[in-house]
């Protein structure tokens, strides 16, 4: 009967540990109470003395434990909604296609409330879609009031389109032009694959105030088996902690306007594009 006490004790203590861990770091999706529910119970389990053995043997359940409890809780917390189209407190979200050259570019256009000058036209990377884990950067950019512009790749998402070069350069050039009749300042933001996608079309002419690339590769010449291993690699990435911080961090080191603190790195002459933070080399 002791040893059930104080194995239930040791996974109060781990429930009440990761409670206030997941609410200290700002993942509100693992946290499972808002208020002294959870110190209460680490405080009750902290009397029972479980010792080192049993807070050892439960961690695993508490674990479990953890994630089903904060599932429950936060089962409507769900950050893709953020991005549906629709009138928010702070943003008006819609759902646009965008003529280009090979075909109209699927788009989700999101506004700050008050308006903006500023814009950002967001280009995913290689198996991604507008939306893929584009929620964090977005609230970046609305809470300094810069307007943003998600876009699907030719062969990704909502597109219909083939992907294919050089024909899905389009898809980032046809874009950037539309921005550009609409917004005094135009940044061009591509990850990956979008990097590499978006310096050729900066290159062949799109306009842009501020370019930037994101883990853009030197070169897209793969065969099967490496695009394997960069697939293996992003996964590993994944679980990197600098990745909960990183979009926002990108949005605040970004030039995009008037009162946007800017990156160092070259400028260029008034009405051509300055490339702000580049990882790597463009497509080759």
């Amino acid at each position: 009967m002791h040893f059930i006490q104080r194995f239930l004790a040791a996974v109060a203590i781990w429930l009440s540990t990761g409670n206030q861990l997941a609410r200290r770091r700002g993942l509100i999706g693992l946290s499972w109470s808002d208020g002294k529910l959870a110190t209460l119970i680490g405080v009750a389990g902290f009397i029972q003395r479980p010792g080192l053995g049993n807070l050892v043997a439960s961690l695993p359940i508490a674990a479990v434990l953890q994630i089903g409890l904060a599932s429950l809780r936060r089962h409507t917390l769900n950050p893709v909604h953020l991005l549906q189209p629709g009138v928010y407190r702070d943003r008006r979200i819609a759902r646009i296609d965008i003529p280009a050259e090979h075909g109209p570019v699927p788009a989700l256009h999101i506004v700050p409330q008050g308006g903006a000058q500023a814009v950002v036209l967001v280009a995913h990377g290689s198996g991604c879609d507008k939306i893929f884990y584009a929620w964090r950067l977005v609230d970046a950019f609305i809470e300094r009031g810069i307007a943003v512009l998600l876009i699907d790749l030719d062969g990704h998402g909502e597109s219909c389109r083939p992907q294919d070069f050089p024909q899905i350069v389009a898809s980032v050039r046809g874009p950037a032009a539309w921005l550009r009749a609409r917004y005094k300042h135009v940044t061009l933001l591509g990850m990956s694959l979008g990097g590499a996608v978006t310096a050729r079309a900066v290159a062949e002419g799109a306009p842009c105030d501020a370019l930037v690339l994101w883990a853009v590769p030197a070169s897209l010449r793969l065969t099967a088996e490496e695009y394997r291993q960069v697939r293996i690699t992003e996964m590993r990435r994944i679980g990197r902690p600098t990745l909960r911080t990183c979009f926002a961090t990108a949005a605040r080191t970004m030039c995009c306007g008037p009162g946007i603190p800017a990156a160092s790195g070259p400028t260029s002459a008034p009405g051509t594009c300055s490339t702000r933070w580049i990882y790597s080399a463009a497509w080759r």
